[in-house]
Formats: structure tokens, sequence, C-alpha cells
């Protein structure tokens, strides 16, 4: 499974391969349209192999593809066209109608059919289910048991009670059409050129799971604040052109160009050590650590390289305007708050992105 989920389509052939009665027989039981049961299939693998990445505890992945193939199962049948379905029953009648050698093509006649088709209506699902399971895997109790994690008295129960409903001759008629559609070697050949891409081979190669796992939360972690910084950059450039507007004199402009330019170019390269840092190093540790450098580049530039830039201005303005005081020291509140609640802000945005993704 570790395998499957760095993208190898082998291993994950292989787990189709241990797993692909259960997923078609528990999706059978459902829409009870031999067909659709194997696109439900098709359908609950493509989506695990999406999520299989996702998937923490690999002793739950069976249990976990149970129930995607039941909930998978349900959604068609609610927006499928149940005229466009060949219903199990329909099935069932192809092959007994078939005139080949063989011992279903002699078990029942039209009647019968007809008795069939009642007799399944009245099965409820579990009892489908074990029914499709038993049969399609060689009536053996014990593996019911064990794909579908009930004790084998349970199974027993659910047997007996489905051929009663059934009685012994649609039983039989029924085994040889779930024994006749179980799916072989071909579905899972369908199901896996039918992957799409999940990691770049190279990343197959030089990085596991964890790895992955990881570049995947820390890509998360990253588009949340990445956006942020974008707009933070053409704030801080729309800053420094107000500033830059009530400069005195050349040397204050040339220095708030000169910071303007150093904010800037100190920010693309915190980005571009980010994509660098996640193909090496894929850790949520890393978009922490980017962030608060970040921080530090802001906090120098607002509490200590503008003042320093701006203070003789500042006192001039002092000297010449008796209110200039109250004004620079509200202006100076409202800085402290904009970097408190950016601070704020950006620091939950991180932490419900760790909190959504892993």
């Amino acid at each position: 499974m570790l395998r499957a989920a760095q993208g190898d389509r082998q291993a994950f052939g292989r787990l189709i391969d241990a797993t692909r009665t259960t997923v078609c027989s528990i999706a059978l039981a459902v829409v009870r349209d031999v067909e659709a049961s194997e696109d439900v299939a098709q359908d609950v693998y493509l989506h695990a192999w999406h999520s299989l990445p996702t998937l923490r505890n690999s002793s739950s992945f069976v249990p976990w593809l149970r129930q995607l193939a039941r909930n998978r199962a349900h959604a068609f049948l609610r927006k499928e066209n149940p005229a466009r379905r060949r219903p199990l029953d329909a099935a069932l009648e192809t092959v007994l109608a078939d005139d080949r050698p063989g011992p279903e093509t002699c078990l029942l006649e039209r009647a019968e059919r007809d008795s069939i088709r009642e007799a399944l209506d009245e099965l409820n699902t579990d009892a489908r289910e074990v029914l499709i399971l038993f049969y399609r895997e060689e009536q053996s109790v014990r593996q019911v048991a064990t794909l579908l994690d009930l004790s084998e008295a349970a199974v027993k129960k659910r047997l007996e009670r489905a051929r009663n409903a059934l009685k012994e001759a649609l039983d039989r008629g029924l085994s040889a059409t779930l024994e006749r559609t179980k799916p072989g070697a071909a579905f899972s050949l369908t199901v896996v050129a039918l992957l799409p891409p999940l990691v770049p081979a190279a990343a197959v190669a030089s990085k596991g799971a964890l790895a992955y796992l990881g570049t995947t939360k820390l890509v998360a972690i990253l588009g949340s604040i990445l956006l942020s910084s974008v707009l933070g950059l053409a704030g801080m450039l729309f800053g420094y052109y107000r500033l830059w507007r009530r400069a005195r004199d050349e040397q204050e402009r040339r220095g708030l160009q000169r910071l303007a330019l150093w904010g800037s170019v100190s920010l693309v390269a915190l980005v571009a050590f980010m994509d660098f840092a996640t193909g090496r190093r894929a850790t949520p540790i890393l978009a922490v650590l980017w962030y608060g450098l970040l921080l530090a580049q802001i906090w120098y530039q607002q509490y200590v390289a503008i003042p320093r830039i701006t203070a003789r201005r500042l006192a001039l303005e002092r000297a010449e305007d008796p209110l200039a005081a109250a004004r620079q020291a509200r202006e100076k509140r409202n800085c402290n708050l904009g970097f408190v609640v950016g601070v704020l802000l950006g620091s939950l945005a991180i932490a419900y992105a760790m909190w959504r993704h892993g």
C-alpha cells in the first residue's frame, strides 16, 4: 500500500486484484446491475487512487474501501436513470437463456426466472452482499466473514435468510450468474489504465509516502499565505509611494526607493526559497519558518528602517505644526494595529491550513 500511495500503478493494481471481488459485489448488492456495479467499482478505485496518500492507517484501507463502495453505489442509484440500467435479474435471464452447454442453461424455466426477480426484491442489501460474495469467493464462509469484517456466525445467518427467501432452485440459478459475472483480471487492467498520474516518477523513485504527504500538506499551507504575501507586496509598495510623496528632500526619497526595492527583492527571495525547499524537504515547519522570516522582514522595515529614513522630516513637521505630534502618534498606533492584525490573520491562516490538511 505504501508504494501505491507513492503513485506506483503496479502496486495499486495488486490492491485492485485483492479487493475487486469485494468491491464489485458490494456495489452489485446495492445497484442490482452487473454492468453498473463494475462502473461503480471503477469510480471507487479512481477515488481511492486520489485519496490513498491521505489514508494514515494502512489497516483501515479495506474497511474504508468497503464503505466507499456502498456510498458510491447509493450515489449511483440517486443520479442514474433507472431505464438505462440492466438489472441483475436481466443478467440472470441472459445466462439462463444461453444455449451453450453448461449446467446453468437447464436449471430454470421462464416461470422460475420470474420467481427469481420477485425473490431478489425481497432481499435486503446486507443479505445480497453476503450471498454475492459467497458465490464469488468459492462458497467460503470464512472468506466472506474476513472480507466483510463479520463473524462466521453472522455470515451463516444472513446466508440462511437469503436462501430461505430464494429457495434452493433459485439459489442455484443465482449462483451460476454470480460466478459468471465475477470480475476478472481484465477489470483490474481496465482500472489501472484509467488511473491519472498521481506523483511524478522522479518523486516515486526518490521520496517515501511520508514525504509526499508532507509535500501535499505544505503546498496547502503555502497556498493559504502566498496569496496574502502577494497582496502584502502590493500594499507595501503603495505605502512606500505615500511616504515618497510626503518626502521633503531627495535623500529621503532615495532612501525610501532603496528600502522598497530591498523589501520587494527579499520577499521574492523568500518565495523562491520556499519553492526550492518544497521539492527537497516537505514539512510544514518550513512554512512556519518562512512566515517567521517574512514577519521579521516586515518588522525591520516598519520599526527600524522607515523611522530612520523619515526621522528628520517628522521632526520638522512637529516643529512647524503643534498638531503634528498627535497626528504622528495616531498614525503610529494605526500602523501598530495593522501589524498586529496582519500577524494574527496570517497565523490563523497557517493554523487553519495545518488543521484542515492534517
